[in-house]
């Protein structure tokens, strides 16, 4: 394994490297802020939500701050929607947001 340890190694680096033996593999998938604010908007909502509502809800704390969303935090969400949902249509007006159902 790491016994004796390498120079440029600790200990405690030694004990870090060997953790992945014991861990599932892809342990935190799904379990991301993201994901699960997905996950709760669309069993709310009936299994169908649009990346709007999803956005609002994984970034709350940002929008209340008097902050605004940028492309790069709706991208992670259609991300994270596009694991668990499939697109279904877009939504009336300017910049129409992607209405998702929930799969299954």
């Amino acid at each position: 394994m790491c016994w004796p340890p390498p120079a440029a190694h600790t200990l405690k680096q030694c004990e870090f490297l060997t953790i992945g033996r014991y861990r599932k593999a892809n342990a935190a998938l799904g379990n991301g802020r993201v994901q699960k604010a997905a996950r709760r908007v669309l069993m709310l909502n009936g299994g169908v939500a649009t990346t709007a509502e999803v956005a609002a809800r994984a970034y709350v704390r940002k929008l209340l701050g008097i902050g605004s969303l940028d492309k790069f935090d709706y991208g992670r969400v259609r991300r994270a929607l596009a694991e668990i949902a499939e697109p279904i249509g877009r939504a009336g007006g300017m910049g129409p947001p992607i209405i998702w159902r929930l799969r299954g």
